[in-house]
């Protein structure tokens, strides 16, 4: 006979733990979220809703329509910083004004990798001619006063240890090249040099994709491997360290200095090449365990990696992954790593960037189609988007026993007057559960899922919402879903209520 007692399954800090669509969907922890697309896990380890964006700059007629493709903050020596944006084969200056410093109509592309070093900043991409800009003047390279050598025609620059390194040009993807000790524009005699990594190389063959100074080292990420070197401050006397086989770097602009950490989209997923300090081999953590499958099944997908790009906000404490064909995005916070070494990843979609710039002032630009927009507010330049946070599949201890279904109780805080919409499955199916349907939602459908309550509630309020489910089966998952529009959304707590049936 089934119990007449209310059983109540309780998740407090709904999601806590991020996404994880690797593990069995009935063994996960509650704390997992089997779905949670356009939200963050905010600073109070609620699951919550992501900011929108706002564009910065009045409309430009050169940019037009076409995508912002690079961002960057060039520092001065001074302190002070100019904001460059690429777009339309234009180099523009400013934020809520753009005005084009430089175009060039035969580039082929606006994929340029844009460093400071020495009070300039300096353009690479492949097959173009090299660019400077001292604030005043933006030229070629090979225009600066006193230029010698042949700089690279290269597609990664970096700037440490007093020089500027380059890699990856059309006809060779094996050899470094440094400039001369303060000067980008000497790349013979003096200090610069180069080094081919044929003979390093632990197959025999291997491209660089991208370049990194950690704690002292030269990091060169190539495809299948990464190479590290010590003594980068003196190259004529630099030594291998060590080569790390078996891994490699997915995209040049997947690379990000966290500060403690060295962060890059592998083969394998997204990795932490580690602390390099005692420890003889680099340690390799892999940060995207809980979505590594799904990320590396959606990668065949993203045909040109150099459109994936990425950033790290220190203010937000996340590390953004953009996915441009499937417009999607991936955030993984880096505020708490889980006990397996791993971060807590969301989901984002509808508002994929095609560039990234994080600014001395804390603030995240992203390239938008003739707008630098900024992360920021809760609308994605005006328009609305979708929140949706579902639990795992859970069976409650007991996977023979049928659970009728009777109530659930959400705790909230904010939301401004938005819409609330809960939804809920039982075993899996796909089936109806006719009782509260409401006609005004017309995406049931995509989820199989045809249940909901309709909620309201107020701006900053904390609100408990009570909504009456139905229907019964052994296993059961709950969906929230809100429409954000304007204000912050958190879920601090979900409990369901059922009844025990019969056993099977």
């Amino acid at each position: 006979m089934a119990s007449t007692q209310l059983i109540p399954i309780g998740v407090t800090a709904p999601g806590f733990y991020g996404l994880n669509t690797q593990d069995s969907p009935t063994s996960a922890n509650t704390a997992y979220a089997l779905t949670a697309d356009n939200c963050v896990i905010d600073s109070y380890g609620r699951m919550g809703a992501r900011k929108g964006w706002t564009p910065v700059n009045a409309v430009n007629a050169t940019l037009g329509s076409n995508a912002v493709a690079a961002l960057h903050e060039y520092v001065k020596n001074d302190g002070s910083t100019v904001q460059l944006s690429i777009g339309n084969k234009n180099i523009f200056t400013g934020t809520s004004t753009l005005t084009s410093v430089y175009t060039d109509a035969a580039w082929t592309a606006n994929n340029w990798k844009v460093v400071n070093f020495n009070n300039k900043a300096y353009f690479f991409q492949r097959g173009h001619d090299p660019l400077y800009y001292d604030g005043t003047t933006l030229a070629k390279l090979s225009a600066h006063a006193g230029y010698t050598g042949t700089v690279p025609t290269a597609n990664e620059v970096l700037s440490a240890y007093g020089r500027l390194w380059v890699a990856d040009t059309s006809t060779d993807k094996t050899t470094i090249t440094w400039s001369d000790t303060l000067a980008g524009h000497l790349w013979t005699a003096g200090a610069s040099g180069t080094l081919n990594l044929h003979n390093v190389f632990p197959n025999g063959t291997d491209q660089v994709v991208a370049l990194a100074a950690f704690n002292g080292y030269l990091v060169i990420l190539c495809k299948f491997c990464v190479v590290i070197y010590q003594g980068a401050s003196n190259p004529s006397t630099m030594s291998l360290y060590d080569v790390i086989d078996g891994i490699g770097c997915i995209g040049r602009d997947t690379v990000q200095d966290t500060g403690t950490d060295l962060l890059f989209l592998s083969n394998k997923g997204l990795v932490s090449l580690g602390r390099l300090i005692q420890e003889k081999s680099a340690p390799i953590t892999d940060l995207s365990k809980n979505v590594r499958d799904a990320l590396l099944t959606e990668l065949p997908y993203e045909t040109n990696k150099e459109n994936i790009k990425s950033v790290y906000s220190q203010k937000d404490g996340f590390y953004l992954l953009t996915m441009p064909v499937l417009d999607k995005v991936y955030c993984f916070d880096l505020r708490f790593k889980l006990e397996d070494g791993s971060l807590r990843a969301t989901t984002w979609s509808g508002q994929t960037p095609t560039a990234f710039c994080y600014t001395r002032d804390n603030l995240l630009y992203m390239g938008k189609a003739g707008y630098i927009g900024k992360y920021y507010g809760y609308t994605d330049n005006t328009a609305t988007y979708l929140m949706s946070y579902f639990t795992n599949h859970m069976d409650a201890g007991n996977l023979s026993q049928i659970k009728m279904l009777k109530k659930l109780n959400v705790i909230v805080v904010g939301g401004g007057g938005s819409t609330i919409r809960f939804k809920w499955i039982t075993d899996f199916a796909y089936q109806t559960i006719s009782s509260m349907a409401a006609p005004d939602i017309a995406t049931a459908a995509e989820y199989n899922i045809s249940e909901y309550g309709i909620a309201e509630y107020n701006t900053g309020n904390i609100t408990r919402i009570n909504q009456q489910l139905g229907g019964a089966g052994c296993t059961f998952q709950i969906g929230i879903e809100s429409v954000i529009n304007g204000n912050s959304l958190s879920i601090q707590n979900l409990t369901t209520y059922y009844k025990a049936g019969r056993a099977i």
